[in-house]
Parts: structure tokens; C-alpha cells; sequence
């Protein structure tokens, strides 16, 4: 899979989410006010959506590894920056996170999850204030286009690692087949996770860093984030392959 078939896929992915949203909106309008005590779950074309691109997500990642060779696997262009065994993990490690700290906070509270730990200090009351829901398929786009952007990553020079520990790789793949077996598990309990949830995803917050959301994610912006970060290091995983010291087999 080379640049061009992952640009084609990024607005592959931007149309779908773009549909995705009008049609949920159309129907938001022409549906009659929700008066029922009975706790809403999700919505349809939302979860339909993130659901479809957690498995092509996961497409990506066997296609990304097939045929990967020991001395592939472990090739880092330089000694900053990560293997393709590295990348692998770094993709597990931020979904079991991620999905971990979303079980057990998410729709616990009217208060935001502080799921970010390294905001210091929390954002002041004031910056939280709630986008309006007929704005927000346009800040899930940017958010989606934010992730996938990896033109202004400088390869070139070290980067910050993870701000959180448990997110840096620490080698323990050995091979493709062992990754692939953690990943496949993890991703069937984030896919599990998001079939049953059963509050109202767009009226449950986490805290952000971004300043552009208003510093908090609804449930939905925190969700596409999981197979959006995973499409965003796989393209780093192509950076290696594609590097011209990437072994031959």
C-alpha cells in the first residue's frame, strides 16, 4: 500500500463520514422530541460508521504486516525512531488504554471524564461549553483529518515519546503472528464495547487537549479516535517500509 492509496482512502473516509452525519442529522429533524425515560442507544449511522471502519482498520494492520520478514520486523531507519514491530504495539497499547479508561469512566457522571491525564490543569469551567450537535460533523472531520495528517511529522529528528508510560512499545512482539493475535483480540472488545453501549454518545464528554473542541470530546469524537489513531500509525509503519534501507526480506 503505498502514499497515493492512503490519500484515496483518507477521502474515501472523509465522504463516508460526511454522509454518515447528514443522514443522521435528516433524521434527527424529521424525528419527533425524545420524551421516553428509557436511556437512548446509540446511533445508528454512528455506530454503523465506526464499526465499518474499526474492520477496515483492522484490514489495514494483517495487510500491513503480511510477509513482514524477522529482520523487517525489528528495522528501525533510525535509532529514534520505531521498528515496524514498535508501531504495531504502540497501536495496541493506546487501544487497550483508551478503551479501558472509556469503560470505566464514560457515562459514569455529569462531569467530563478526566480521561487525559496530562492536561495540567484541567480546563477551566468556561472553555468546556458544549458544541452545538448541528456543529459537530464539522469538528469530527477535523478531528478525523487532525489524526490522519502526518504531513507536518519531521522524520528526520526525534520526537516527544507518548506523554503516557504504558503507551510506549517495549518490544514484546516478537513476531507478526503474536501482534496479530493481541490486536484481533483487543479490537473485538473495542467492537463488542460500542454494540452494546447504551447512553446517549453525543450527550457524554471526556476532556481533550484541543482547544479547537472547546478542550472535550463527546462519546462519538472520543470512539473514532481509536481507528482513526490506529490509520495514523499504520502510515508511520509505511514510513519505515517505504524507508530505502528497509531490508529486502
Amino acid at each position: 500500500m503505498n502514499k497515493r492509496n492512503f490519500s484515496k482512502q483518507n477521502l474515501l473516509l472523509a465522504l463516508c463520514l460526511l454522509f454518515c452525519q447528514i443522514n443522521l442529522l435528516a433524521q434527527q429533524q424529521k424525528a419527533p422530541a425524545f420524551t421516553s425515560s428509557v436511556v437512548p442507544s446509540l446511533q445508528t449511522e454512528e455506530r454503523r460508521f465506526l464499526i465499518d471502519y474499526l474492520a477496515r482498520s483492522r484490514q489495514m494492520m494483517h495487510d500491513a504486516v503480511l510477509g513482514v520478514t524477522p529482520e523487517q520486523w525489528l528495522f528501525k531507519p533510525k535509532p529514534f525512531r520505531w521498528s515496524v514491530a514498535e508501531c504495531a504495539e504502540h497501536i495496541i497499547l493506546s487501544e487497550h488504554w483508551l478503551m479501558s479508561e472509556f469503560a470505566a469512566k464514560y457515562g459514569k457522571s455529569k462531569e467530563p471524564a478526566y480521561i487525559f491525564h496530562w492536561l495540567s490543569p484541567k480546563p477551566k469551567p468556561g472553555d468546556q461549553q458544549v458544541i452545538p450537535l448541528a456543529d459537530r460533523p464539522r469538528f469530527d472531520l477535523f478531528l478525523l483529518n487532525d489524526l490522519l495528517d502526518r504531513s507536518k511529522v519531521d522524520i528526520s529528528v526525534p520526537r516527544n515519546p507518548p506523554p503516557e508510560v504504558a503507551l510506549v512499545p517495549t518490544g514484546k512482539y516478537k513476531t507478526p503472528e503474536a501482534m496479530l493475535k493481541d490486536f484481533d483480540k483487543q479490537r473485538d472488545e473495542t467492537i463488542q464495547i460500542i454494540e452494546n453501549l447504551k447512553v446517549n454518545w453525543r450527550e457524554n464528554y471526556v476532556y481533550s487537549g484541543w482547544k479547537a473542541l472547546n478542550f472535550q470530546f463527546d462519546g462519538y469524537q472520543y470512539l473514532v479516535r481509536i481507528p482513526a489513531h490506529c490509520e495514523r500509525h499504520l502510515k508511520q509503519l509505511w514510513e519505515v517500509k517505504h524507508d530505502p534501507n528497509f531490508p529486502k526480506q
